[in-house]
Formats: C-alpha cells, structure tokens, sequence
C-alpha cells in the first residue's frame, strides 16, 4: 500500500472518529463530593462523601443524579435543610424547571449560601429527621421558551466561590441508625467526563494535517 494511502486512511480513521466519537464520549460528568464542612458538620469525616453524574438526555432537558456512599466506619444519607444544592448556568436560570423523583423533597426549590461553600442558586430541602433520609435521588431539568444546552460542560457553573455541587448529609455510624454527625459536602472533584475542547480541537488539526499532507503528495506526482 502506498505511503499516500497510509496518510489519507489515517487522516479519515481519526476525522471519523472525532466527529462521531465525541458525541458518545461527552455524555456524562461524574464527581465526588470531597469535603466536609468546617469547623463542626462533616469536617474530619473521611470522603468522598457522595458521587454525582451530570448527564445531557438531549437540547433541553439534562439529569443531576446524586448517590451518596459508605467510607470505612460511616455510612453517608442525604437530608435535613439544603439537601441537593447545585449552580446552575446563570444563563438558563430563567427557563428551567426542576423536578425530582424524592417524595421528601421540597417540590420549590430556592436559592442560598450553604454553610462554607459559597451561594447556589438551587437548593432543595429534604424533610428534617433522621428516618427521612434517602440515598439516590435524580434531578430532572427541563429548558423552555427556546432555551437550549450547548452541551453537558453548558449544564453547570462555578458559584461566587467556584462550586457547582454540594450536598446536605447525615454520616450514620456504619451499619445503624446511630446519627454520627450532620452537615454539608462539596469541593466537587470531576472523576469521569469528556475531553477538554482543546484537546479536542488539537486532535482534529492532527487528522487535518494527515489529510493536507497527503493531497500535497499527490499534487507533487
């Protein structure tokens, strides 16, 4: 096989695999809730306290779910005020509705500081007690009058102090109904999600290049 050949294959594999490729690819953003509140609430407690996937269904509707999780000698349960916090892009605020699938969460969520981690301008209250607690819960939003999103990095956005998650939760001592301490855990860390747009764009040069590289050869014969 010709080494013009080589270069134009490649060149395509890789365009082929950019342009269809990426769409699979940014799907979902998954991150862990890192870290307690301080100086009382969940400071000291070991993390990651619960995991969230954001997750794009389509233009105008996209999915938060939250699952809390276990760590050594403490099981994690969302509840009590401020429950499900999250930042919304600023720019969709105006057109979004908020649903969840938590039969004791508050069906109006608001807006507000949450202890330690700046201002979000959704949180949603879970009923108070201990026995109200739940571990998994998703959050549906849905866009109206002509708003979309660009893609799922368009979903979310840093508050005044750069979060975008955070999450009230009770730490259960492991195994029991023995209430440990309450509190409040952000700091979200993305752990699975899509390629930066630079990297992106970077690679699609590369398949570019093979491709011009290629038709100079061929011009030349």
């Amino acid at each position: 096989m010709s080494r013009s050949k080589i270069f134009w294959g490649a060149g395509f594999a890789l365009a082929f695999a950019l342009t269809f490729g990426a769409r699979s690819a940014s799907a979902d953003l998954v991150y862990d809730l890192t870290t307690g509140n301080s100086p009382a609430g969940l400071s000291g407690f070991p993390g990651p306290f619960a995991e969230i996937t954001v997750h794009l269904v389509d233009s105008t509707h996209a999915t938060l779910t939250y699952q809390a999780l276990s760590q050594g000698a403490y099981d994690y349960r969302f509840g009590h005020a401020q429950a499900i916090d999250f930042n919304l892009n600023p720019n969709h605020v105006a057109n979004v509705s908020v649903t969840t699938d938590v039969a004791t969460l508050d069906t109006t969520p608001t807006s507000g500081q949450v202890d330690g981690f700046g201002n979000f301008n959704f949180t949603i209250d879970n009923f108070d007690g201990a026995s109200d607690v739940f571990t998994h819960v998703v959050v549906s939003l849905a866009l109206s009058n002509g708003d979309t999103f660009s893609s799922v990095s368009d979903i979310l956005s840093g508050n005044n102090l750069g979060n975008i998650l955070a999450a009230g939760l009770f730490a259960f001592d492991a195994g029991t109904t023995n209430v440990a301490s309450t509190g409040f855990a952000d700091h979200a860390v993305l752990v699975s999600g899509v390629p930066e747009p630079s990297t992106m764009a970077i690679a699609g040069l590369g398949a570019l290049g093979f491709v011009g590289y290629s038709l100079r050869r061929r011009v030349k014969k």
